[in-house]
């Protein structure tokens, strides 16, 4: 999961230790984190992926969750993933027409 959906292999670079069998990890970070996007830094939001290339902002696999502990969140969340994918389309339809 650090390296796919929460963009944070920059974190390995420090000192951390696996914890509950590699499950978890605990980071020793500098006082002062690099900017975002800078060597070393956390990566810029064009460099950022998405878990299993889900195209919405955030953790999707939170949304999933939701949905599983609240059925009654299914298509309120349906609804709103797709407000959010119809606007994205439109905003890369307006980026290509520049």
């Amino acid at each position: 999961m650090i390296e796919d959906g929460h963009n944070c292999p920059w974190l390995l670079q420090y000192s951390h230790q696996e914890l509950a069998g590699g499950s978890m990890y605990a980071f020793q970070l500098p006082a002062a984190i690099p900017a975002q996007g800078s060597a070393g830094g956390p990566p810029s939001l064009g460099e950022q992926h998405s878990f299993g290339g889900f195209p919405f902002p955030g953790d999707v696999r939170l949304i999933f969750l939701k949905t599983i502990r609240d059925p009654n969140q299914l298509q309120p969340t349906w609804d709103s993933m797709m407000a959010q994918f119809q606007a994205m389309m439109e905003a890369q339809k307006k980026q290509k027409s520049k």
